[in-house]
């Protein structure tokens, strides 16, 4: 049994798509919410595994894109392939807050946060928030492994 992270893996979850969505331009994110999100991921896939090696690439299956919204904020989730072991990503997701006016001249810049639900030991989940460069800046215990108990972990 595999107890270490594939690397194509993980490698796409927790580096290449949070660095290409969070240090690019805001167009990365639209792009991911549209109907180019197929390809879009599977371009960013395909680089990483060539990054990683042939013995060590994957296929996408199941990666695909959910939009969701919780008022003004935008969720855009992407499922992963389904994980193997603790320190793999169940989904990725992007939240995206407006730019929000408090007074005529005080404002709250728009935001784009990222956060990952892996896989952790037991049967467990840790839901974590991710820099530009993919590294963990916050983890938690997470909601549960599907979809809609991911997105309203990140509405909140």
């Amino acid at each position: 049994m595999n107890h270490a992270p594939r690397p194509h893996h993980a490698r796409f979850a927790h580096a290449a798509l949070p660095k290409t969505i969070l240090s690019g331009p805001p167009r990365m994110l639209e792009l991911l919410a549209s109907p180019m999100s197929t390809p879009f991921l599977m371009d960013i896939w395909e680089t990483v595994g060539k990054e990683v090696g042939k013995g060590d690439r994957m296929p996408p299956d199941g990666l695909h894109v959910a939009i969701r919204k919780s008022g003004e904020v935008k969720i855009t989730i992407v499922t992963m392939p389904a994980p193997a072991c603790a320190g793999e990503a169940h989904f990725v997701g992007f939240v995206a807050t407006p730019e929000t006016r408090k007074m005529l001249f005080l404002k709250s810049p728009a935001t784009v946060r990222c956060f990952t639900l892996d896989r952790a030991e037991g049967g467990a989940t840790e839901l974590s928030e991710r820099g530009k460069d993919g590294a963990a800046l916050s983890t938690a215990p997470g909601p549960g492994p599907d979809l809609e108990s991911f997105a309203r972990a990140l509405s909140t």
